[in-house]
């Protein structure tokens, strides 16, 4: 980790209050007031303006790089520095059986991003569903999200950037986002403005370090231009992330818009997941910053899983690891999984697929479950006077357990008496 060495002065207020009284003894224009109580309430003062100034310049410098940077605020500004894009929560879907039962019109078109109810949960579909004569009973998938909007009026000007908000931070759905500009559609864009042509109807989007969504248009050379005086309407879901995995199968579908829909839950819904720990983007930014896209080196590999939903941690191991005289393991990577309960055989197939978008062609992939590890924790306590025990011992319990909370790096951590102490 890399150490700050500002000045002589450290913000130590001894230290302060120690050179302040050395300095002056030798004044000539101090002697009078040197020894009184205002002049020790001045050097007192003083001290501890210098000891605060001090810590508050080496905070603020340690602050600009991500192996030193403690507030969350930091972290992320540091992530987006690097390039990173930060993830936002990924919505559950569910399969659901819709039914047109109005037979004397029976060709019906729903729009994308239409709210449904599944049992007061709120849930939409990303592509337009047609009803027809020969179509009046359709297993589609719904996606758990409120969906909100938001309108601004074009200034014409080039690199354009408008901000979506939502209550909490990072639950504007990770990939639902619509934009129409005038009457046409501009397409959602991760990848660089500069990789797309002067005519591409696209934005740009990336979460913000308060966790709302900064949406940026192009400048005519890269990607298009919003004419002036035109509408600009955003469209995206707000979702609960892994809270939206807990609705049962047969539950009633409904849409306030179309009366004339009947449906049923026909699977459970799942795959919803929050956005990344603070501690993902602390121990693994610049790993993700550096695979820029790409599954291929060890670090690469990690970085990208363990931002897939669903996932706590992982460890990448080669065929070094697994088996190096056996020829039947080349090209095998071998990952050891730490994930949350609702990941399954189809998660971990969608993440093989995911992973081969980036990853070598060719590449094979083997899962391993990780164990947990049982640790017995004995803990004397000792309280003061009108202390309860009861409350105190859950307090410690609280504490212990919130330290050992499953994230980044818990695969093969090492626990000490010391790190309890």
């Amino acid at each position: 980790m890399a150490n700050f060495t500002l000045s002589t002065v450290q913000p130590d207020y001894e230290q302060i209050n120690q050179q302040l009284t050395a300095y002056l003894t030798n004044k000539e224009s101090w002697a009078s007031a040197g020894n009184s109580k205002t002049g020790t309430l001045l050097i007192d003062a003083i001290s501890a303006i210098g000891a605060y100034d001090q810590y508050s310049i080496w905070a603020a410098i340690n602050e600009t790089t991500l192996e030193n940077a403690v507030l969350p605020e930091s972290i992320y500004t540091n992530n987006i520095f690097l390039g990173n894009r930060l993830k936002r929560a990924t919505p559950a879907k569910v399969s659901v059986s819709l039914q047109n039962t109005n037979f004397a019109v029976p060709y019906l078109e729903i729009p994308k991003f239409t709210q449904f109810t599944i049992e007061g949960e709120k849930f939409f579909n990303r592509d337009v569903i047609v009803f027809d004569g020969l179509n009046m009973q359709q297993t589609i998938t719904l996606y758990e999200g409120q969906i909100s909007s938001a309108q601004f009026t074009s200034s014409g000007s080039t690199y354009q950037k408008y901000n979506l908000t939502a209550d909490s931070p990072f639950t504007i759905s990770d990939e639902d986002i619509l934009c129409y500009v005038g009457n046409d559609e501009f397409k959602r864009t991760t990848d660089a403005i500069f990789t797309q042509g002067s005519n591409a109807k696209i934005f740009y989007e990336n979460s913000d370090q308060a966790g709302n969504v900064n949406c940026l248009f192009g400048d005519g050379i890269y990607g298009a231009i919003p004419s002036a005086g035109s509408s600009v309407i955003f469209k995206y879901a707000v979702t609960n992330g892994s809270s939206g995995n807990n609705t049962a199968v047969n539950q009633k579908v409904t849409a306030n818009d179309y009366p004339d829909l009947i449906g049923e839950t026909l699977t459970n819904p799942s795959g919803g997941d929050d956005a990344p720990s603070i501690t993902f983007y602390q121990q693994l930014g610049s790993q993700s910053a550096a695979a820029n896209g790409r599954a291929i080196s060890r670090n690469d590999i990690r970085a990208l899983v363990c931002k897939y939903p669903e996932i706590i941690d992982c460890r990448v191991y080669c065929q070094a690891e697994i088996a190096p005289l056996d020829k039947d393991w080349m090209n095998v990577i071998g990952l050891l999984l730490l994930t949350k309960p609702t990941f399954n055989e189809q998660s971990w197939k969608d993440l093989v697929t995911y992973l081969g978008n980036y990853g070598i062609c060719g590449l094979q992939y083997k899962k391993y479950d990780a164990q947990p590890v049982p640790i017995d924790i004995k803990a004397i306590l000792y309280l003061k006077p009108g202390a309860t025990l009861t409350i105190s011992q859950q307090k410690v319990e609280a504490a212990i357990r919130k330290y050992m909370t499953l994230q980044v790096g818990s695969l093969g951590r090492s626990f000490y008496k010391s790190d309890l102490e």
